[in-house]
């Protein structure tokens, strides 16, 4: 999280932001915190925008899967009171509860499906006010700044943490369960970025980077996914110490920022000459060139 002044009221509000590296494809190490040590990128974007791009992405890859499955784990959950029913009917086959669309898109919603487009958004909690208090669920980065997961807020913007989390309302009130409140939204693993048939739209995409002049240069590539292209070209980027190969004009317009973000404080200060202790989660996606894969996520 980083401090940011709201030009509309002039408060400082807190920002969540997601570092993340493009890696060489056959050197990037789920067990490495940062997945790759040279020849990467480095890049910052709003955990906004990235959560948006990675659920989109991750909902894409798990649509054929949520809908296989859909009407075998409604008739198996329909009547079971175990409030984890259909997460783990779903994950039986291996599939993400949180990334299966909630509704038809129609307005006709599932049952036990779970809103995360609207939980990464920061949502009014509908569960919460029982006891006299209202709260707000949205992403938060861990306290050693690895994951990112779901918490409940005490004001409408999700910047002040709550001292009461969803487990509180399961036990006492019989609220649902609210997935990634433990676990990362976000994979920890390191995920190739080449497209598959599934996401054979992108292919004609458009991808560019500003050199040291200011000149736009683009980059062709077939077979990028949406999730490394949206992130790369949404992110403020960081080319010094990658291969040359994969980007012939680095652009380095962010390399100071960066620098900046790894020496942040609690207090949302920025301080130069000071280290920073923290231990990064290694999330993975790869880079457009199809040489490469993207670490995402040690926030």
């Amino acid at each position: 999280m980083t401090a940011a002044m709201d030009p509309t009221n002039g408060k400082i509000e807190s920002v969540g932001l997601v570092r993340f590296r493009l890696c060489p494809r056959d050197h990037c190490f789920d067990h490495f915190g940062v997945g790759c040590s040279q020849h990467y990128g480095e890049y910052v974007v709003a955990m906004s925008t990235f959560l948006e791009t990675y659920l989109a992405y991750e909902k894409e890859m798990s649509e054929q899967g949520c809908e296989a499955y859909r009407e075998t784990c409604y008739t198996k959950c329909d009547q079971s009171n175990k409030a984890l029913c259909y997460y783990n009917c779903y994950k039986g086959y291996g599939i993400n509860a949180a990334f299966c669309a909630s509704s038809d898109g129609n307005g006709n919603y599932y049952d036990g499906m779970f809103d995360m487009d609207s939980a990464i958004q920061c949502t009014q909690y509908e569960y919460g006010g029982e006891d006299g208090y209202q709260h707000w669920l949205g992403p938060q980065c861990s306290g050693q700044g690895g994951v990112i997961t779901l918490g409940l807020f005490d004001d409408e913007d999700c910047q002040v943490a709550s001292d009461r989390q969803p487990v509180y309302y399961q036990k006492n009130y019989g609220a649902p369960v609210t997935p990634h409140t433990s676990d990362s939204i976000v994979s920890t693993n390191c995920m190739s970025c080449l497209a598959t048939d599934e996401d054979a739209a992108n292919q004609d995409a458009e991808y560019y980077n500003y050199d040291a002049d200011g000149n736009k240069n683009y980059y062709e590539s077939d077979n990028v996914n949406s999730l490394c292209a949206s992130a790369y070209m949404a992110a403020g980027k960081c080319e010094n110490q990658i291969d040359s190969s994969s980007v012939l004009y680095p652009e380095e317009g962010a390399c100071t920022y960066l620098e900046g973000v790894k020496r942040l404080k609690d207090d949302g200060i920025i301080r130069g000459n000071e280290t920073v202790t923290s231990k990064p989660a290694s999330i993975a996606i790869g880079f457009f060139t199809g040489a490469a894969c993207l670490l995402a996520g040690y926030v």
